[in-house]
């Protein structure tokens, strides 16, 4: 009886790369810095009430003196909110001003939707609303595609189930134990134009236990592309390793993990083997299960900081 393998690893190696945007970078909106959650910035062109609010009714609690720069998070009912729970009136008392949707969608990320794929009952993702659509339906062909093989596996997963029951009771082993297979993905990061998607699959056909395999994609939002580690790593491929390497030996010291490692150059660092996502202090670093510890140990991580490699 032949293997079942994922159709999803044979996908990614095939994928197109870019450069991506230096780690960690700040959204920056003239002088200010964009923050998550914020739609635009006021300044006061007079002395102003600041408000709070009391059930359905705003008070007075304070006053922002002219020429002060506030971000705003919230534009209802004639009021902004400026954070902390309180308020300006949006009058001409002030300026109100929004940035540009490419940098808000720098700061807010793109915005996730879940799709059950036709006929199934798995979750995929895909990217809605954003500025460049050319880009949005680039990054959902990629994702779509990951679905479709995912399907393809199932597929071919529930015939080998079957095929393998058949030679079981052939052989009159006893109980036939049900194969498993399920499939998850989990958004990493989501922010300056970038995002990492992580993809768990996981494979029971027997025996002790079953087994997982993780794949990852990192998107350039701005042109809908695919990123690879050693852009995103500024080819500081040795580097990497060795700082992974010793990550790893602190870990295992520390009583978090249970090595298998015997040399730094067991330790793969590439462009198609090494599952990653960008981190907000710069990359993680996945491990496959038995790669580099014991099967208790599950997926191994190693985040690097940007400092490493820039």
């Amino acid at each position: 009886m032949k293997k079942v393998l994922p159709l999803l690893l044979v996908l990614l190696l095939s994928l197109s790369f870019v450069q991506p945007q230096s780690a960690a970078a700040k959204v920056m909106w003239g002088n200010m810095e964009l923050k998550k959650g914020q739609i635009g910035r006021v300044t006061m062109l007079k002395d102003v009430n600041i408000y709070t609010k009391s059930d359905d009714e705003y008070v007075k609690s304070g006053t922002a003196k002219k020429n002060q720069l506030n971000r705003v998070y919230t534009n209802r009912n004639g009021y902004l909110g400026i954070g902390g729970g309180k308020y300006i009136k949006n009058d001409s008392s002030v300026k109100y001003e929004t940035p540009s949707q490419s940098r808000l969608q720098a700061a807010n990320g793109v915005r996730i939707v879940k799709k059950s794929y036709p006929g199934t009952n798995f979750i995929y993702p895909q990217v809605t609303n954003m500025f460049d659509k050319k880009a949005e339906k680039k990054i959902n062909d990629e994702l779509y595609s990951i679905a479709q093989s995912i399907n393809e596996t199932i597929i071919s997963f529930e015939e080998e189930e079957a095929l393998a029951r058949e030679d079981w009771d052939d052989y009159g082993y006893g109980d036939f134990w049900d194969w498993e297979y399920d499939f998850s993905f989990e958004i990493h990061y989501n922010q300056e134009h970038r995002l990492s998607v992580l993809f768990r699959e996981y494979a029971y056909t027997g025996g002790a236990h079953g087994m997982s395999g993780i794949y990852t994609l990192n998107f350039d939002c701005l042109t809908g592309n695919t990123i690879n580690l050693s852009s995103a790593i500024k080819g500081k491929l040795k580097t990497v390793r060795n700082y992974a390497y010793n990550d790893l030996r602190n870990q295992e010291k520390r009583g978090e993990e249970m090595l298998l490692l015997d040399s730094v150059n067991q330790i793969v660092i590439n462009d198609s083997d090494r599952p990653w996502v960008y981190n907000a202090k710069g990359v993680k670093l996945f491990f496959q299960e038995y790669e580099v510890a014991p099967y208790a140990s599950g997926n191994p991580e190693v985040i690097v900081p940007a400092v490493v490699y820039n």
